[in-house]
């Protein structure tokens, strides 16, 4: 198959769906009406308004009859708007019903958008699925042919070429001058010529070659010898401290870092000189060449060294001290760890409370080097790393540190004032941990200071983790908000969780466990901690009645007769009564109320007459829904207050 054709048939495609994509946004979503249908509707609604019961359809329309309280009276089938809100919605058509020259109802006439819009999209997704189809077959076959033409004759030369690696040059490459490959294939074949003659050469030169050695090997010896003993004699000999230094050696290992890392040296010095002491010098400098660290060497010295550092180019260059002698130095370099996976890092210059790296409570363990002293305290030099952390609130801490040698961490606080310290008590080869849990501390900033005093922490890495103390949630206060019953089964949402002042944070420091519930009822909650804290804490919320509305107040003298909307069948079930209440103050202060059972005539149809009050004057109505169930009585919301005025 041509590319041509393929590239043709993708563009067509494409086009396709273009074009389908353009058709079915510019085209109009408006669906004309039939008003001459529409009007024979309403005239026979009007005209049947008394019965609609015998009400026979005079058009295809499909419609909902409505009185003037929404209350729906006929509906030519199921599934159509049967409020003005719905209607409204639906982009229905509403019209008033005209009985005995005044309006007695609506008519919303089903306009039919959504089943238009539905049936364009399906038609789009199909049209979408035949071109992405025929551009999936044309790719397939384009595929296929790229295999036979181009992926299987390159594996037949990536075998010929291993076999030219392995030696192998007396079987020929079978060659296919209808693939791309074709004239390539031939000249491979008369590559493998030309390299199994010079083959066949080469075996001849080195034969020669051999007799040639053997010949002088012997003369050879004798003056090489001779050269290697004067050579160290000078260097041994050297008459002023210039020449001496001629002959230092000097090691420059370069290395780079792509992220903060905890690199590891092992350094190696064997010499034959006249010094025990700081006979050599290692030097750890960045890419300005800044001197970062620095470490002796004494005779035939082995230490390990190692550092925190950020990303960057580094280099660790070796002077020897004793100039003249011979000596031997080795570096081996290792990458303890790189990032941030398990442990955090802070880099080696944060040695002061100004510099201290900030490090976070209850995260990764921090990890460390201790090399090379910084301060000199009562003689003694002293390595220090500084680190800082945010308390958040009142709690003590649990520190734990683990070190070689005696490995010192102290807590300040934020005037830099010593709190508390710990230290471990181990070798250079055995480490040793320490714990320590803090009095309690205010919310603020302290720091942590990690020190050794001894060669044997020297160069030694150490970790420290620090945690809030655990505390029971017990004592915390918990609350959760309330739902209303809505025919479904429901579980506690917003669950909100204090102690000491301080919210809590789901998933970090609890979780929450509850029963699901559907009907009106109580249920549990349980809050078990986590992190930072333990224990349970038990709360409940409540699946409370669906609230109702005022729907109607009429005055009456010295009385009022007020409506609310009527519930569902299901609501209903999870209804007991009604209380309804009154007062001349808008607040509702000093309002008197009544109780309505849903049982009652009253109760069944949603009504209460109100008597005995004060002729003439404003009062203000609420209605609300309640329930009895396990002993206890559940109260939806009031309603919206409504006013009425008394007749005198």
């Amino acid at each position: 198959m041509k590319n041509g054709f393929f590239f043709a048939g993708i563009l067509f495609t494409l086009a396709a769906e273009l074009a389908i994509l353009i058709l079915f946004m510019t085209y109009g979503t408006e669906i004309p009406q039939n008003t001459v249908a529409i009007n024979e509707v309403l005239q026979t609604l009007e005209s049947d308004w008394g019965s609609l019961e015998k009400h026979v359809t005079p058009t295809n329309l499909d419609y909902t009859v409505l009185d003037l309280d929404g209350t729906v009276l006929y509906r030519t089938r199921s599934g159509l708007s049967e409020s003005i809100f719905s209607a409204v919605n639906h982009r229905d058509t509403i019209l008033n019903i005209q009985a005995e020259d005044a309006i007695a109802g609506q008519v919303l006439i089903h306009s039919g958008e959504e089943e238009f819009l539905h049936n364009r999209k399906k038609a789009a997704v199909f049209a979408f699925a035949a071109a992405a189809l025929l551009q999936l077959v044309l790719c397939g076959t384009y595929f296929l042919h790229i295999q036979r033409t181009v992926v299987k004759p390159f594996q037949k030369l990536k075998c010929f070429a291993e076999r030219i690696a392995d030696g192998c040059l007396d079987i020929p490459l079978e060659m296919d001058r209808k693939n791309l490959f074709g004239a390539f294939t031939e000249s491979f074949d008369l590559m493998r010529s030309e390299l199994k003659k010079a083959k066949l050469e080469a075996a001849g030169a080195d034969a020669a070659k051999k007799e040639l050695v053997a010949k002088l090997s012997h003369d050879i010896k004798t003056p090489v010898a001779s050269i290697k003993a004067a050579a160290e004699v000078a260097a041994a000999l050297a008459a002023d401290e210039k020449t001496k230094y001629t002959y230092e050696q000097i090691i420059d290992f370069d290395f780079s870092l792509s992220s903060t890392t905890f690199v590891e040296f092992n350094l190696n010095s064997y010499d034959k000189g006249s010094k025990y002491y700081r006979v050599g010098i290692f030097g750890l400098l960045d890419s300005n060449d800044n001197l970062l660290d620095e470490v002796y060497v004494d005779h035939n010295d082995t230490l390990t060294a190692g550092w925190i550092l950020p990303a960057g180019s580094y280099s660790l260059e070796y002077v020897s001290c004793d100039p003249g002698y011979k000596q031997t130095v080795t570096v081996g370099y290792n990458i303890v760890e790189s990032g941030t996976s398990q442990h955090q890092m802070i880099p080696s210059d944060s040695r002061s409370f100004e510099t201290a790296g900030n490090i976070s409570i209850g995260g990764k363990t921090t990890l460390g080097v201790l090399f090379w002293g910084e301060s000199l305290i009562k003689g003694e030099y002293l390595d220090g790393h500084y680190y800082k952390i945010n308390v958040a609130r009142k709690s003590s801490l649990d520190i734990l540190l683990a070190g070689y040698g005696t490995t010192g961490l102290g807590i300040y606080d934020a005037n830099q004032n010593f709190l508390q310290s710990i230290q471990t008590n181990g070798t250079s080869t055995d480490p040793d941990s320490a714990s320590l849990r803090t009095a309690t501390l205010n919310p603020g900033t302290y720091y942590i200071v990690v020190l050794c005093n001894g060669s044997w922490a020297f160069s030694k890495p150490y970790q420290f983790s620090v945690k809030y103390t655990p505390q029971s949630i017990a004592g915390a206060s918990v609350s959760v908000k309330n739902k209303t019953y809505n025919g479904k089964t429901q579980k506690a949402s917003s669950v909100t969780v204090k102690m000491g002042g301080q919210t809590l944070k789901a998933g970090r420091d609890y979780t929450v466990s509850c029963k699901a519930g559907k009907n009106v009822g109580s249920y549990k909650v349980t809050v078990k901690g986590k992190g930072s804290y333990t224990g349970t804490k038990t709360a409940t919320f409540k699946i409370n009645p669906k609230a109702t509305s005022v729907k109607k107040l009429k005055k009456a003298k010295k009385g009022f007769t007020v409506a609310w909307k009527k519930p569902s069948k299901a609501a209903l079930k999870q209804t007991t009564g009604y209380q309804v209440r009154w007062s001349l103050k808008k607040s509702m202060k000093g309002a008197k109320a009544k109780t309505v059972k849903a049982t009652s005539s009253a109760g069944k149809k949603c009504t209460l007459k109100v008597g005995k009050l004060k002729g003439g004057k404003k009062y203000y109505v609420q209605v609300r829904a309640y329930k009895k169930a396990s002993g206890k009585t559940y109260y939806s919301g009031w309603s919206k207050a409504k006013a009425v005025k008394t007749k005198k």
